[in-house]
């Protein structure tokens, strides 16, 4: 079973999105932690499996395995194809799952650095499925291909460090 959390894993251009990503939340004071990247069908099965078959998060009586963690079934998931990443904020070297309040500021925070035109991820927080936990955690590039198009064997464009332009500096407070 495969469930990376080397950026290296993920295709070219996607990883230099998420080293950017990196970099920017760093510039405004938001250490990330990269938990997943490229997974093969069984790592994306087991998760697939949390909430449904097997004891997920968020357990009570009237849902006694759980939420979903992931909409996505084996061979659906852009982590399979190397064009997602699943990445934490942290604060005090905790990792912020939650949406309380500073918590909530800190995935706005990623959410609009993810969409500057030099990263251009998408967040997985828009969205929640059915019975699901909104995947604020996840951020993907998939160069408009559905995951169908991936397997059927799509690819990403080739990407050189200088196609790309620079990730712009964030915004720096005033004093």
């Amino acid at each position: 079973m495969l469930n990376s959390t080397a950026l290296e894993d993920l295709q070219p251009l996607v990883a230099l999105k998420a080293s950017r990503l990196v970099a920017q939340a760093n510039a405004i004071g938001l250490q990330l932690v990269i938990v997943s990247t490229l997974r093969d069908a069984e790592a994306q099965a087991r998760r697939y499996a949390l909430g449904r078959t097997e004891l997920g998060p968020q357990a009570r009586p009237g849902r006694p395995l759980g939420v979903c963690v992931t909409a996505n079934a084996p061979g659906d998931s852009f982590h399979e194809y190397g064009c997602a990443f699943d990445a934490f904020p942290t604060l005090a070297g905790h990792a912020l799952t939650g949406s309380q309040t500073l918590e909530w500021r800190a995935w706005v925070a990623l959410r609009e650095l993810a969409a500057l035109p030099a990263i251009n991820l998408q967040w997985g927080g828009y969205e929640r499925a059915e019975g699901c936990l909104r995947e604020l955690w996840h951020f993907h590039y998939c160069a408009g291909f559905t995951a169908a198009e991936l397997r059927a064997g799509a690819r990403l464009p080739a990407v050189t460090l200088g196609e790309l332009p620079r990730a712009r500096r964030a915004p720096q407070k005033r004093r």
